[in-house]
């Protein structure tokens, strides 16, 4: 279990990291500076597209789609250490599990 438990983790915390990409890029558009990179863009833009149809996440103007994100990306890395625990032996002992 661990040989799919890890790969499948490792690229939950890449997505986790170009989410934090598009908001940060999306904060600067704000800001007034356009910063645009089409594979973050490919990535990312399709799985809020599929949080913005599945629950509603438009609250007074405010797009929660990323927080959902996260938050669902969280829970699945807390299932995947629970089914395959030994994946931590392979992660930074950072304290966050």
């Amino acid at each position: 279990m661990e040989f799919i438990a890890l790969p499948v983790f490792v690229f939950l915390e890449l997505v986790k990291i170009l989410i934090f990409l598009e908001i940060i890029f999306s904060l600067l558009s704000l800001l007034g500076i356009f910063v645009a990179i089409p594979f973050v863009t490919r990535i990312v833009h399709p799985l809020f597209h599929f949080v913005r149809t599945t629950i509603p996440t438009q609250f007074s103007g405010l797009d929660f789609s990323a927080l959902v994100l996260l938050i669902l990306i969280a829970i699945c890395q807390r299932a995947l250490i629970g089914l395959a625990p030994e994946i931590l032996i392979y992660l930074p002992q950072s304290g966050i599990f």
